[in-house]
């Protein structure tokens, strides 16, 4: 063979290496920067899925809210202030004329909910979590803290402490009707579903993994 046909063999399979080389070298860092890219985004995904993950998580520990809440809620007290104004014919006390004795006295009401595991009713919907709950209730009996009172036209009367007792025993009765009403009152309502929704959320908030919690509002049957 020709040394001409030799040499220029020789050149296309050195040439033929090289590019091979090349070819292998550019392959090489292509599938690294391609490996390192689908890394990058693989990490992205599970950061991206750790945060969807983060904003429905609460849902895992919405049970464990309602023990929470019950610990946390706790009766309110509430103190008001009335009078009572007592009137006594004078045919009663033979005296000259009606006798009327006004009565000034604060009541002091123990207000709260009947909170249990069954009587919590969670409500998940488009606007937030509805956590639906008893009306507040008195949970002990009324307590009269303090009073005076003031006598009209009570110049003939002899047994002034007997009467007053006899009006605390009807104000006894008549302050547990008054305990209902402030029950009610639109009010104390409000306070206990701020406290209720409150409780709830702090609770949340406070579980690990948890990013996010919705709207939440309360409720009553």
């Amino acid at each position: 063979m020709e040394p001409l046909t030799i040499f220029l063999i020789a050149a296309v399979i050195v040439l033929a290496a090289v590019g091979y080389v090349a070819l292998q070298v550019r392959h090489y860092g292509e599938s690294q920067q391609a490996a390192d890219k689908l890394l990058q985004t693989q990490t992205e995904l599970a950061s991206i899925k750790t945060k969807l993950l983060g904003y429905t998580k609460y849902a895992d520990f919405l049970e464990a809210g309602k023990l929470a809440v019950i610990a946390m809620v706790k009766p309110t007290k509430l103190v008001r202030e009335y009078v009572h104004v007592e009137r006594i014919p004078r045919d009663m006390l033979r005296n000259k004329a009606d006798v009327s004795i006004v009565i000034r006295y604060s009541v002091e009401f123990t207000l709260g909910i009947n909170l249990q595991p069954d009587t919590i009713e969670l409500l998940e919907g488009s606007n937030g979590l509805g956590v639906k709950v008893p009306r507040p209730t008195l949970q002990d009996p009324p307590v009269i803290k303090s009073s005076s009172h003031e006598v009209i036209n009570g110049e003939g009367l002899t047994d002034i402490k007997g009467i007053l007792a006899d009006i605390h025993q009807k104000l006894a009765v008549t302050v547990k009707r008054y305990g209902t009403a402030v029950a009610a009152e639109e009010v104390v309502l409000a306070l206990f579903k701020v406290k209720l929704a409150e409780c709830f959320r702090d609770f949340l908030e406070k579980q690990p993994g948890v990013h996010h919690t919705p709207t939440i509002f309360a409720e009553y049957r």
